[in-house]
């Protein structure tokens, strides 16, 4: 399962310096996106109010930056 994946720009392809790291799991990214760093949040001020408050207006762009992705791949 490749889990995370090493990108390079296309035109410096053997530059480390430019080199950056992607997670290719979906569910994975979501969770270090919005879960990981705010789990206290979410024990203060619930679910429901995390959701609408974090993350309800940034989610159509996550999805459609996600969907981008998947589209280029082919998978469908």
């Amino acid at each position: 399962m490749e889990t995370i994946s090493k990108l390079s720009p296309i035109n410096k392809q053997n530059d480390k310096k430019k080199a950056f790291y992607e997670m290719n799991d979906n569910l994975m990214r979501f969770y270090f996106t919005y879960i990981f760093s705010n789990e206290s949040i979410i024990d203060n001020i619930g679910e429901n109010a995390f959701y609408s408050n974090y993350i309800e207006s940034k989610l159509n762009e996550y999805v459609s930056k996600r969907f981008e992705k998947i589209e280029i791949q082919g998978v469908f």
